[in-house]
């Protein structure tokens, strides 16, 4: 006699025990390894998050490429995050910046990341990537062992929409202000000339690039005393006097500077600016370059404007110094021996919001042409000249 079985829950018995079996040996597992290997998995330790006024919708994220290591009492992350974004506004999207926090208390628990040069136009998608080495206490004490933030994104007519945290809408808006200025140039020569004045500044452009003297610099964490007898009377620290480049029609001037050098070691320099403008000031940062024994200038990196202290009524002064110790040198040699610095205002910020940025032909014509870093658009450009020859370039050039 068959008999015929009526309920179908009978025949899924083997499955259910099978994937019942499978559960208790998975959480066996993970108690055994502690909570060290649920914490090693990025979907879980990695939040991505968009402010509700930042108009743009996250379409795909990638942390497949992300590892993390639980080592005792520390997590290290090496993030490799990658995201599609759709512009969800009415305008072109020019850049986007994004808040990495792992812990609020924590030295080094915050950075931002930002993108510069985009082009996306309304409804459009582009691809973020974000590549940082996180290191954070173990285990975290919140939900999640990084948090992905946007910090605001920059449209066309410098419209800026997010919550601004990290100061990203004065960064954007002064690369995006970079980005015209260069492109205005570049359009000018193509306009003026034809496509052989344009494909000869690039040239120029490229080769200023690769041949722009750059140096090696390290930070010591504790300033020591560089008049100490323990150095030798050649390396005695001395006193130098910054030069000023003031730019015409910069709002800052430069009124004076100094700092401690003993060789190619510079401490506590100082550089004290005057607001000659009608408008009062939020921020600032000023460009620093050391020379040296042959003449030739290198860019020594960005002085931002103190902290509580940047903001500048018309007519005030205020002095920007760092309590810190820099070791400058050039690649292959120890021999880099500093003669002198300068400095010069790169970028302030109004309280109005505006910004204003060195004009392309006060560069030009100033000693900082060869040391001072082309802007992020020009870097973009030239790479794009060098992969695809100028009519690429000229394609380019006709959608902004």
């Amino acid at each position: 006699m068959c008999m015929r079985l009526k309920n179908p829950i009978w025949l899924m018995l083997p499955v259910l025990l099978g994937a019942a079996l499978h559960s208790v040996a998975r959480a066996q597992t993970q108690q055994a390894q502690g909570p060290a290997a649920l914490w090693q998995e990025p979907e879980r330790a990695v939040r991505i998050g968009i402010a509700s006024d930042v108009p743009l919708s996250l379409v795909s994220k990638d942390l497949s490429k992300t590892s993390i290591e639980v080592l005792g009492a520390v997590m290290v992350i090496d993030l490799h995050c990658r995201l599609e974004v759709r512009n969800d506004s009415a305008r072109f999207l020019r850049g986007v910046a994004v808040g990495v926090v792992t812990d609020e208390h924590a030295p080094g628990g915050k950075a931002s990341v930002a993108i510069p040069s985009l082009n996306v136009p309304p409804d459009g998608t582009t691809q973020l990537d974000i590549r940082l080495k996180l290191v954070r206490p173990f285990p975290p004490n919140s939900s999640h062992a990084v948090n992905l933030d946007l910090d605001g994104a920059l449209f066309t007519n410098l419209t800026f929409r997010g919550p601004n945290q990290l100061d990203s809408r004065r960064k954007l808006l002064v690369w995006e202000l970079e980005a015209e200025r260069d492109r205005r140039y570049f359009k000018s020569l193509l306009a003026a000339d034809g496509p052989e004045q344009l494909e000869k500044a690039m040239r120029a452009s490229v080769q200023r690039q690769r041949q722009r003297p750059r140096l090696q610099a390290t930070l010591e964490q504790q300033l020591r005393n560089l008049l100490t007898p323990t150095l030798p009377p050649a390396e005695r620290a001395q006193r130098l006097q910054v030069e000023q480049h003031n730019l015409r029609g910069a709002p800052l001037e430069i009124v004076s500077g100094s700092a401690f050098v003993a060789g190619r070691r510079v401490s506590s320099p100082e550089i004290r600016v005057k607001n000659r403008s009608q408008k009062p000031v939020r921020y600032y940062e000023l460009g620093w370059l050391v020379r040296d024994g042959d003449g030739t200038n290198y860019a020594a990196g960005l002085m931002p404007a103190p902290k509580g202290q940047s903001r500048l009524a018309p007519g005030a002064e205020a002095s920007t110094r760092s309590e810190r110790q820099f070791i400058f040198g050039r690649a292959g040699t120890d021999a880099f021996v500093i003669s002198g610095m300068s400095g010069y205002v790169r970028n302030v910020e109004f309280e109005d919001g505006s910004v204003w940025i060195p004009p392309r032909s006060e560069l030009d014509a100033s000693p900082l042409e060869n040391a001072a870093a082309v802007s992020v658009e020009e870097e973009r450009l030239s790479r794009l000249y060098g992969s695809r020859g100028v009519g690429a370039l000229i394609t380019e050039l006709a959608t902004f």
